[in-house]
């Protein structure tokens, strides 16, 4: 995925460049899986959720599904205790996603 630069100037350009790196895509994709999540559970199915290394699509999936399956996430309480249980207990690398305190942010 490329990575988009905010300092265009021209909102085109940023536009263009938002169009290229298929971001709309993958919201499409992840907001269809957690809908897919929230139907089979809604149903008593049990669903397992497992993506490659298991630190993004997975806890953007779970939380989503969450949410739309229980009001209490839609919560200022709830979403934080969302972001506790599903992404900084399973070891999500904020810092390496954001680009804190690297020389190269989004090299990876």
């Amino acid at each position: 995925m490329k990575t988009l630069d905010a300092s265009f100037g021209d909102d085109s350009k940023f536009y263009l460049a938002l169009a290229d790196s298929k971001w709309y895509e993958y919201i499409y994709l992840i907001l269809y899986g957690a809908l897919d999540l929230a139907k089979n559970l809604s149903q008593g199915m049990n669903c397992l959720v497992h993506c490659s290394d298991g630190w993004d699509r997975t806890a953007q999936l779970c939380s989503l599904g969450a949410m739309m399956l229980d009001p209490f996430y839609r919560t200022m309480e709830g979403f934080q205790i969302l972001v506790e249980k599903d992404w900084i207990y399973f070891g999500h690398q904020f810092a390496k996603r954001l680009g804190q305190g690297m020389n190269n942010p989004m090299s990876e």
